[in-house]
């Protein structure tokens, strides 16, 4: 059967057009971005010591709403706050720096048993925490991670035995997230261990056990030690 040459040229027509749709409609689809990359908090080692007889309970970090985020945040003016794009933390930061520190207590096998409210029903010592500066600041020079956070031990009676600020500051190029996320880790784990080994000498020396001497108490009676603090204005 034969077909007429104008009707073989109608096909050849709507096979262009149709190439062409779908040409068309590849080109328009939206091209999809990676994944932002994510950071989590890990936790440290410190020198080990004796052993204390007491649960202690790391308490949730308090915060302000420009904290409570997963994204980092950047000051390039004073009381000016804005948020990098692509990278994230994997969790609120507050609950990073919880769980982080809790492996850190853990890692040190010092205290009877260390957790949080979920795993810790009665404690005799509380670490309470309010995390004041935690954002890349580039108001003056040089640009740098600034970490703030009070620290402030209770006994089971909720009497305040240490309170101390620290604070930790890691140079860093505000232009580079992976170099503003690798500040960000040198300065979590200073102040970590700072943390940690601070926590450990407010606690009464009663409470220690030496176990190089069969369990017996080490040392006197340890005196309550409360740190007044002055406001910095940043």
């Amino acid at each position: 059967m034969k077909h007429s040459p104008g009707k073989t040229k109608l096909k050849l027509i709507l096979l262009l057009m149709t190439g062409a749709a779908l040409n068309a409609c590849v080109s328009v689809l939206p091209k999809t971005e990676p994944p932002a990359p994510r950071y989590t908090m890990s936790a440290v080692t410190v020198e080990p010591g004796n052993a204390i007889e007491g649960v202690l309970l790391v308490d949730d970090p308090t915060a302000s709403q420009l904290y409570q985020s997963v994204k980092v945040a950047l000051s390039r003016e004073p009381n000016r706050f804005e948020f990098y794009a692509g990278v994230e933390w994997t969790d609120r930061a507050p609950e990073l720096f919880q769980r982080a520190m809790i492996r850190s207590f853990e890692n040190a096998k010092r205290m009877s048993d260390v957790g949080d409210h979920a795993e810790i029903g009665f404690a005799d010592y509380t670490l309470k925490t309010d995390i004041r500066a935690f954002h890349v600041n580039t108001v003056g020079s040089p640009s740098a991670v600034l970490i703030t956070i009070l620290g402030k031990l209770q006994n089971n009676k909720g009497q305040t035995i240490g309170v101390r600020e620290f604070v930790r500051r890691e140079q860093v190029d505000a232009d580079s997230v992976s170099g503003v996320m690798a500040g960000f880790h040198r300065a979590l784990n200073g102040l970590q261990r700072e943390m940690v080994n601070w926590t450990f000498e407010q606690i009464p020396a009663t409470s220690a056990i030496d176990t190089t001497t069969n369990g017996s108490v080490s040392g006197q009676e340890g005196s309550i030690e409360e740190i007044s603090l002055e406001a910095e204005t940043r």
